[in-house]
């Protein structure tokens, strides 16, 4: 499989930042500071050290076995946990004779953008297929960059994949809040609100992003047809006019006003991103105007 990003790609990320609308006990690196910083004397890390931080904070010890400088960070200055939950269900792997437009090569190549801009603010990183048994992450520093988006590269749709369960399991597993960032078309039979809300009562900050194909947007099929739902292998026979058409869309647009305002009641953020735009534009341009990054 061809690499996600090009270099070029990859610089035209370099001076973005994550942003989360509520962060709990976050200590911030760089330009990600807290208001509160050294207010704990509750040992949490290490990071490098950036010019003008407090001397009194290197570890002189690691620095004499290492020879390079380490900040010790406190619990009021630890890193941004920032968590990519990918929906890799079957339903997400279209179309899938049109690699450009495929929902899971786009929520990836999502995930990667967001995850390489997080590495380079030292936010601490990890990466969850739900349903899957092996996340990457977590990890920090430019320097992961290249094992993160192998690992992306590598993957493949999840044949069964329970949403409001993963989300669940996700919660129950987590040892700290943060930014989660869930990508997913949203299209799912078991609906999302439990799983959503078992996210949110951990104290996480919440940006859900749905992706959607172009022919799922405005679909182009007319006539009498037997359509087979990809996840379930059960057919149902339509037939396709203009009057059928509209009534999709007016589901649809309802449906993710359904999803927005329950974003917006829960402080989390949601938006929805076709195939057809470039991924650089969604991120560079889209999820700057709305807030996500700056």
């Amino acid at each position: 499989m061809p690499p996600l990003f090009t270099d070029s790609d990859l610089r035209s990320l370099e001076q973005l930042m994550l942003v989360s609308r509520r962060v709990r006990n976050a200590a911030y690196q760089g330009e990600r500071r807290s208001a509160r910083r050294g207010s704990s004397i509750e040992f949490a890390d290490f990071r490098n050290y950036v010019k003008g931080d407090d001397l009194r904070h290197l570890d002189w010890n690691l620095f004499a076995r290492l020879e390079k400088p380490f900040i010790k960070l406190f619990e009021d200055e630890e890193d941004l946990a920032v968590y990519l939950l990918i929906d890799a269900s079957l339903s997400m792997d279209w179309p899938r004779d049109a690699v450009q437009h495929n929902k899971l090569q786009y929520a990836l190549r999502l995930a990667g953008a967001l995850s390489y801009i997080g590495l380079g603010t030292d936010d601490r990183i990890q990466l969850d297929i739900l349903g899957a048994q092996r996340p990457f992450g977590p990890v920090r520093g430019r320097n992961q960059a290249l094992g993160l988006l192998d690992w992306l590269a590598e993957q493949t749709a999840t044949p069964t994949v329970m949403f409001n369960d993963a989300l669940q399991q996700f919660a129950a597993r987590q040892t700290r809040p943060g930014l989660v960032i869930l990508l997913s078309d949203f299209l799912l039979a078991d609906g999302y609100q439990s799983g959503i809300d078992a996210l949110l009562a951990r104290g996480n900050s919440l940006t859900a992003i749905q992706v959607l194909a172009p022919d799922e947007i405005a679909p182009q099929l007319n006539g009498d047809l037997r359509l087979i739902d990809v996840e379930t292998n059960t057919a149902r026979e339509v037939t396709v006019d203009q009057a059928l058409r509209s009534r999709y869309q007016q589901a649809l647009a309802a449906f993710q006003a359904e999803l927005n305002a329950y974003a917006q009641q829960r402080d989390a953020v949601f938006t929805t991103v076709s195939t057809a735009v470039p991924w650089e534009t969604f991120v560079l341009a889209n999820l700057r105007a709305i807030g996500v990054l700056k």
